[in-house]
């Protein structure tokens, strides 16, 4: 697994509010998705699009939007 791979996520309220998060608050859902599934490397990009968000004042909250999106998508049922 390389440092950029997707994680998935149950489709669980947990899961689904991780997502949530992801989508409308760039970052933040990637490091609950991080510490949920217990992967360093995850948690580490949610700090990284915090702070380009921050730096391009939000066009980097496009990262996260799509990001989350692609989560949501390989999410699993069980």
């Amino acid at each position: 697994m390389g440092f950029f791979d997707l994680p998935t996520v149950k489709r669980n309220p947990t899961g689904i509010l991780a997502l949530v998060l992801c989508i409308l608050l760039g970052g933040i859902g990637t490091i609950i998705i991080g510490v949920m599934e217990k992967k360093q490397n995850v948690w580490i990009l949610g700090i990284i699009q915090i702070v380009v968000t921050i730096v391009t004042f939000g066009i980097g909250g496009l990262w996260a939007l799509i990001w989350g999106i692609m989560v949501f998508v390989r999410s699993t049922n069980a």
